[in-house]
């Protein structure tokens, strides 16, 4: 285990990310707070997929979980630059189809 520190420290990190989505949740019909919401549900699978591949037991299962970070990776920028927009109140400027598009560039 040549990561114990991270492997100590993400369930809190874990903890606080899930409290923030419970905060957040609450502010769920406004476009703000939803790509906020979008944001932190990335992170939050980014961070349990980081927690998949380290203690996964075989090398097939860290490169599976490392593969899987790939998408969130991709996903993550476009959701805050989403997030960024409706909350600078600039969404009109970019439209929810541009935003929708982007989200399918980094996965493909």
């Amino acid at each position: 285990m040549e990561y114990l520190a991270f492997l100590v420290i993400s369930p809190i990190a874990a903890s606080v990310l899930l409290l923030t989505i419970s905060t957040a949740w609450s502010y769920r019909e406004v476009a703000a707070g939803r790509s906020l919401l979008y944001y932190l549900v990335l992170i939050t699978c980014l961070l349990g997929g980081n927690i998949a591949e380290l203690l996964a037991q075989t090398p097939s299962g860290t490169l599976f979980w490392a593969k899987i970070d790939h998408i969130y990776f991709s996903l993550i920028p476009v959701a805050w630059i989403s997030f960024a927009f409706q909350y600078a109140g600039l969404s009109q400027h970019v439209g929810y189809r541009r935003i929708r598009f982007a989200f399918i560039i980094p996965v493909v």
